[in-house]
């Protein structure tokens, strides 16, 4: 009896910078990526949470991946810069970012909502995303990279109560669009991708009543977005 085929890893020596990695999002395009043999960099502040993912996307086939603790919510350019000067200096390029990072309270109005509370999910949602493209352009650039802007259903969080989130929400598709548009013509793919509901912890606390099993996992919806991938390094 022949041995099973080894399983084709066809993003191997591919470097894969993933924020917000222990939420539902980002933990399924880590795995999926590791799958697929690429070296991931997982950047949060939950240790205990990313040092078990660090694990499993090993055990897949993301050897040589690594973490980077850092808090976007009180994260400042510099750290950014830092960041980006860590991944060059330790991994030599960097051809994929994907901004899961997400910072959501919960459902409330906009005449209570308090000042930290307002200035929490802009600058992990916006401002995060903002700065680490900014400082890891460079090396997008050099690796015909791609870039990954997780956005929200835009009638939706133009609803009551959505308030803050849904502002930054707003804010990164617009960012998301000039980044498309300013790329356009050049190597880095942007892609302003729109999943739709997803089984996350995020969506549990605005749909609290859900029944979580009647939701897709985050698995389900990567499938379309890796396809649009690797057809631009096919290119």
């Amino acid at each position: 009896m022949s041995e099973a085929a080894a399983p084709v890893r066809p993003w191997t020596g591919r470097v894969v910078l993933v924020t917000g990695p222990t939420g539902g999002l980002g933990g399924a395009f880590a795995r999926a990526a590791a799958r697929r043999g690429a070296t991931l960099v997982l950047a949060g502040r939950h240790m205990r949470q990313v040092e078990r993912l660090l694990d499993e996307v090993i055990e897949l086939g993301g050897t040589d991946s690594a973490i980077y603790p850092i808090n976007f919510e009180g994260a400042s350019p510099l750290d950014y810069e830092q960041l980006a000067a860590t991944v060059e200096r330790e991994c030599g390029r960097l051809d994929v970012l994907v901004h899961a990072a997400a910072q959501f309270e919960g459902l409330i109005s906009i005449e209570e909502i308090g000042a930290e509370s307002w200035l929490k999910p802009f600058q992990v949602n916006c401002h995060a995303a903002q700065w680490l493209t900014q400082t890891t352009l460079s090396m997008l650039l050099a690796s015909k990279g791609q870039i990954v802007f997780p956005l929200e259903d835009e009638e939706r969080i133009q609803r009551p109560f959505w308030n803050a989130y849904g502002a930054s929400k707003a804010a990164l598709a617009t960012m998301a669009r000039h980044y498309a548009e300013e790329l356009e013509s050049r190597s880095v793919r942007v892609h302003e991708f729109r999943p739709g509901p997803m089984r996350t912890a995020l969506r549990a606390k605005a749909y609290f009543g859900e029944d979580s099993n009647t939701v897709p996992l985050a698995d389900s919806k990567l499938p379309p977005l890796f396809a649009a991938m690797d057809a631009h390094w096919a290119r």
